[in-house]
């Protein structure tokens, strides 16, 4: 580059100089975006991967719509690899809470519909045990207990946490009541009145697919 250009240059340059600035600080907050997010990137992964062991979130989900039974359970285990199996039931139903009047009305989800919630067993010794400090490696999907204190009963409950998609009505010693669809709820559960006890959080959980 020759005097002359490097002269037309900064003539150029200071006739424009308001735009030589935006170009130049488009061009730095592009480069730190980049290298934010390339240093940033293992940091995140390295932090999920220490979540999902610590609360050894599963491999692989094994569902039938006929169920499975002890019998296949054991089968799965005896399978070259497999490390542990848990067996979990669940159901999906409809929730209602109560309302200014004491009248149970269902929750409105936030694409307008009749909100509905999965209900599923989990083995209380076992998630206790993992909250004083027990590691025991067949526990999957591992509960952590942030607020409050697990069920004692069998019409008491706990929830998962979510700022997304937990309804403020989900709070501890509020009650719900569930029903099925067009089906009764009472051949899944021994009460269709649960009070909330706790909160939990469980890597099975981890988007807002809930």
């Amino acid at each position: 580059m020759t005097k002359a250009d490097v002269t037309d240059s900064l003539r150029a340059i200071k006739r424009t100089f308001s735009r030589f600035v935006s170009i130049i600080a488009i061009v730095a907050m592009g480069s730190g975006l980049f290298c934010g997010l390339n240093a940033i990137g293992p940091d995140m992964v390295n932090t999920a991967n220490d979540y999902y062991s610590e609360y050894n979130l599963m491999d692989l989900r094994l569902q039938s719509y006929l169920g499975l039974y002890d019998e296949e359970l054991e089968k799965v285990r005896k399978i070259p690899g497999v490390e542990s199996v848990q067996g979990v039931k669940f159901v999906d139903c409809y929730v209602q809470t109560p309302n200014e009047k004491g009248e149970y009305e269902g929750i409105v989800d936030i694409d307008g519909s009749e909100m509905t919630i999965r209900i599923s067993g989990v083995d209380l010794l076992t998630a206790v045990n993992f909250f004083n400090g027990e590691r025991n490696p067949d526990y999957i999907n591992r509960l952590k207990l942030v607020e409050g204190r697990f069920p004692e009963s069998a019409n008491e409950c706990v929830v998962t946490c979510s700022g997304l998609t937990t309804p403020e009505q989900f709070a501890i010693g509020n009650t719900i009541k569930v029903r099925g669809d067009d089906e009764d709820i009472g051949y899944y559960l021994k009460h269709d009145t649960l009070t909330i006890v706790g909160i939990v959080q469980t890597p099975y959980w981890v988007s807002y697919e809930r």
